[in-house]
């Protein structure tokens, strides 16, 4: 296969946090990766553009079309990684999927997860230290094979649907243990949706709540008294968040609702595109150095410019002896990573702040680039021609509707979101757009936007607005959510 290697990947079910350093470079540079059709929207966004793949329910055949696409990145000295939920070996199917490689004489090596069950208890804040005693893993099927289970350790069950907690309390009863032995059953844990029962194997034989639960484990014996909650602790936990930044621009906000016990549902409300006309972009590039200032008022406006700059063969040193200023922290960054420094930034990220800023520091008599969206409030450039400057204003990007609604429209319909964020004027004027106007399907959940400019916007398209940032920042929106959740806001 020409040094192309296949890397089998576990992950655990919750947060990508638990992915092993190795399977995160792997998945991030891999030609290929095939995954579960219920794989984790976090797993996604660890895969480059184009490089993902969902194997059938079925599971992976190298026949088929997809084996194929397979054999022929091998065959170019590629990486292919193929993942499961828990341990690449856990189950039939997969062990089924590792010798049809071998046979088939391809190089495999194996990732594996942390121990599932062993995770759970983690996630549930339950310590299994030496003096909770000896640790038994126990499949369900044994203890319906009637196995005695011996006392004075702590044994772990997981339960499901297929096996529900309940009857997994019974059984343990049954198997040997005290009705009075301290137990805990964990729902779906490391996720958003993570929830606890605990009590006694007595009383949980008669919680039926967990039976349609999902997945998870039940802990009994000694540990099981002394938990110490964290996990669900996190001031956004369980909530899901609608984010509608454009598609490959979620990432932070995702991230961030994530670390706070969110679950970010991603619906791509913008799609960033060229103007149908560039020469008057392509022109100002040109001149660049002839600019006293050049404003950048959004990340893509940057990546606009900067998408020109290379087209023309240019860099950076075209911007000659230009003074540059930002809306906000970024835009700055993403002007930083291009080798461009910001000389002015102002204190409140909103158009009204930064055209103080630049009158307060004399723009009379200069000359000013502004290459932002086609279609902008006039607040800057208005301002800034009435303290004397010159300012050329130039479409660097349109922001469009998406071609296809992502599920998290459907998740929104169907009142399956608790908090919706709007990150500018267009996501709240797309999304309504994308509901076909019906504003009291986003109004059953929480509105929160960037800042005042937004909240404005959404105000007048009908909008409860529940919570504006008072910093206009990714990490300032998600630092609101945390105040508003602490107060039982959202």
């Amino acid at each position: 296969m020409a040094g192309g290697v296949v890397l089998l990947v576990g992950y655990l079910p919750g947060e990508a946090g638990a992915l092993a350093v190795r399977a995160a470079e792997a998945l991030a540079r891999a030609a290929l990766v095939i995954a579960p059709p219920a794989a984790p929207a976090w797993l996604r966004a660890q895969v480059a553009a184009g490089a993902w793949a969902v194997a059938p329910a079925t599971g992976l055949a190298l026949e088929d079309a997809l084996g194929q696409r397979l054999r022929h990145a091998l065959a170019g000295g590629e990486l292919v990684v193929r993942c499961y939920p828990g341990d690449p070996l856990a189950d039939v199917g997969s062990a089924a999927e590792l010798s049809r490689l071998l046979a088939a004489g391809i190089a495999v090596e194996v990732v594996p997860a942390p121990q599932v069950a062993l995770a759970a208890a983690t996630y549930a804040g339950v310590s299994l230290v030496p003096e909770a005693g000896p640790v038994t893993l126990l499949a369900p099927t044994l203890l319906t094979a009637g196995v005695v289970v011996p006392a004075g350790g702590t044994v772990l069950v997981p339960v499901g649907p297929d096996a529900p907690a309940d009857q997994a309390a019974a059984a343990l009863v049954r198997s040997g243990l005290a009705g009075t032995t301290p137990a805990v059953v964990v729902r779906e844990p490391g996720t958003p949706h993570q929830a606890i029962w605990s009590g006694s194997l007595d009383h949980l034989a008669t919680v039926t709540d967990a039976r349609a639960a999902g997945p998870g484990v039940l802990i009994a014996g000694a540990a099981a008294a002394r938990r110490a909650a964290w996990f669900e602790r996190r001031p956004l936990h369980g909530l899901r968040v609608l984010v509608t930044r454009a598609a490959g621009q979620a990432g932070e906000l995702s991230a961030r609702l994530r670390a706070a016990g969110a679950e970010p549902v991603e619906l791509p409300v913008i799609r960033i595109a060229p103007p149908d006309d560039l020469g008057p972009l392509d022109a100002a590039v040109r001149r660049l150095a002839s600019y006293d200032w050049v404003i950048f008022t959004s990340a893509n406006g940057v990546d606009a410019l900067f998408a020109r700059i290379d087209a023309l063969s240019l860099d950076s040193r075209a911007f000659g002896g230009a003074r540059v200023a930002v809306i906000g922290p970024a835009t700055a960054e993403r002007l930083r990573a291009r080798g461009v420094r910001a000389d002015y930034m102002p204190a409140r990220f909103i158009a009204e702040a930064l055209l103080e800023g630049l009158v307060a520091r004399g723009v009379a008599g200069a000359r000013v680039l502004l290459p932002r969206a086609e279609r902008a409030r006039e607040v800057l450039p208005a301002g800034l021609r009435a303290a004397g400057a010159t300012v050329d204003v130039v479409a660097a990007y349109r922001t469009m509707l998406p071609d296809e609604p992502a599920p998290g429209l459907e998740a929104l319909a169907a009142g399956a979101i608790d908090v919706v964020t709007l990150t500018s004027s267009s996501t709240a004027r797309h999304l309504v757009a994308l509901a076909r106007g019906r504003v009291d399907l986003i109004n059953r959940a929480r509105v929160a936007c960037i800042g005042p400019i937004t909240a404005a916007t959404a105000r007048e398209l009908g909008l409860r607005v529940d919570v504006v940032a008072e910093e206009h920042s990714i990490p300032g929106l998600v630092a609101a959510l945390e105040a508003a959740a602490e107060r039982s806001c959202v």
